[in-house]
């Protein structure tokens, strides 16, 4: 996280980060990511639980897309596909 932040302060650009954080929303690692420059676009655009990885108690979102401010987030989707642990996901993004 900490190279990622040092890397992110340097770059001048519009930034899409998409992964696999181990880690929940409520996280230090994802809000330390996410700041105050990136949203969420499951918190966009998705719905219910936004479940990513298939933990038998309760669903999980630890996988994450997350955009500069300037992009739109026109949708979200969470496919509830068997092709590992985790569910993929996409987002749909416009930038004017």
């Amino acid at each position: 996280m900490e190279l990622f932040l040092e890397h992110k302060s340097k770059t001048k650009y519009k930034t899409i980060v998409t992964g696999d954080f181990n880690n929940t929303p409520y996280s230090y690692i994802y809000r330390m990511i996410k700041g105050d420059d990136l949203k969420d676009t499951f918190e966009a655009a998705g719905n219910g639980f936004g479940r990513t990885y298939d933990f038998k108690f309760f669903p999980m979102r630890i996988d994450f897309i997350l955009a500069d401010e300037d992009f739109t987030v026109n949708g979200f989707k969470t496919f509830d596909v068997k092709l590992s642990d985790h569910y993929p996901i996409k987002t749909t993004l416009s930038l004017e």
